[in-house]
Order: C-alpha cells, then sequence, then structure tokens
C-alpha cells in the first residue's frame, strides 16, 4: 500500500493545545516543518501528553505520523476525532502500539509512528493520546506530526524509491577571488516513478 500525505491539516488548524507541555516547546509545535522545535511535555504521565486541536471547521483525515519522537517500545497512540474537543463521537483507534518493531534510533530520535484508519472521517476536533509513561527520558518529544487524508493510487510506484538529502547551501566567489558560503538547511528527498495510472489519476 501506497500513499502519499498531503495537505497536514496541522499547519491549518485553528488551535493546538496541551496543557501538560513546556512553554518553550509547546504541543502546538508539532506543527512546524523544523523537526528541531520540538513540542516536549514536562514529565511522561498520560495526562500530561495528551495534544487536542481544534480544526476550526470539520476536515477529513484518515492518517496520523509522529515523526522524530523518543517514543519508547511500549509507548501507545491513541487518535479520537469528535463534534467535541476531546471527543470521540466521530471515531477512536484505541491505543495502538506505536511500534511493531524495535524502533529505529536517528539523527537523535526515532521515527515516523502511524496511525491509519481503513478511511477517513471528517470532524473538527481531533486529540492524539500518547501513553509511555515508563519512557527512560520522564519526558514525550515529538519533533513534528501529520494529519491528513492521503492519496491512494490504484497501482504502487516503480520498485526503487530513492530517500536522500538535497543540500541548499552555496559558495560564491567575490570579484576579489574569496569564497563567500551560503550555508542553508538540507531537506530530505523522496524519489518515486509510476509507470501506470488510471485516468483519473493521471488528471489529479
Amino acid at each position: 500500500m501506497f500513499l502519499l500525505g498531503f495537505v497536514n491539516l496541522l499547519e491549518t488548524a485553528a488551535a493546538i493545545t496541551g496543557t501538560g507541555f513546556e512553554a518553550s516547546a509547546p504541543a502546538s509545535n508539532i506543527a512546524t516543518r523544523v523537526f528541531s522545535q520540538s513540542a516536549r511535555s514536562v514529565d511522561a504521565v498520560a495526562s500530561n501528553t495528551i495534544i487536542d486541536i481544534d480544526h476550526g471547521s470539520a476536515v477529513a483525515a484518515r492518517a496520523l505520523v509522529l515523526t522524530r519522537t523518543n517514543l519508547s517500545a511500549a509507548a501507545t497512540v491513541r487518535l479520537r476525532r469528535g463534534t467535541s474537543n476531546g471527543g470521540s463521537e466521530v471515531s477512536d483507534t484505541g491505543a495502538i502500539a506505536a511500534w511493531r518493531f524495535t524502533p529505529w534510533r536517528y539523527d537523535g530520535g526515532v521515527w515516523d509512528a502511524q496511525i491509519i484508519q481503513a478511511a477517513a472521517t471528517t470532524a473538527r476536533y481531533t486529540r492524539i493520546e500518547i501513553v509511555d509513561e515508563a519512557n527512560p527520558d520522564d519526558y514525550i518529544e515529538i519533533g513534528g506530526a501529520f494529519l491528513c487524508d492521503p492519496w491512494q493510487p490504484t497501482y504502487d510506484p516503480d520498485f526503487g524509491l530513492k530517500s536522500g538529502h538535497k543540500p541548499l547551501s552555496t559558495v560564491a566567489l567575490a570579484d576579489d577571488g574569496a569564497d563567500w558560503p551560503t550555508r542553508r538547511s538540507t531537506p530530505r528527498t523522496d524519489a518515486f516513478n509510476f509507470s501506470v495510472l488510471t485516468l483519473a489519476e493521471g488528471d489529479f
């Protein structure tokens, strides 16, 4: 199964709150695109690792991805969607193990705890509940999150999907021959190709 997720509904949310998060690393930081600007709870107590999202109006969502986290192998994640803040009238995944395998730690964090529902649900309010009270760091940290109704093509892309980085830094040569470097971010990239699309998908 191949899913391409866009647009991130967290970036357009009216409010993202979590009372158990540090003032310098609030829950709203999950919507930033810079993973170093993380959201961090004050401790690992379950009541302090809840994030509420008010989208302002009802939006369709199917997939949740938490990225660059410190969630342990015992962590669970629950996604609830409702017509009121914290409600689950629309959908409730129940507590789901964040990892089906030993988490892979890279670049100071572990990556991509995911919840993908069978179908999209439409609701104004979303709640993310994380339970990881035995976390050795004694807090929960999330570098970024993505909530969306992803596009799923009929046929998967060709074999050979490639992940990498695209360096954007440059070095210019001044008139006197001196180098003038400009340091920029190095975003991650993914490249893939579709040999087959339906007519409707090709016009998407």
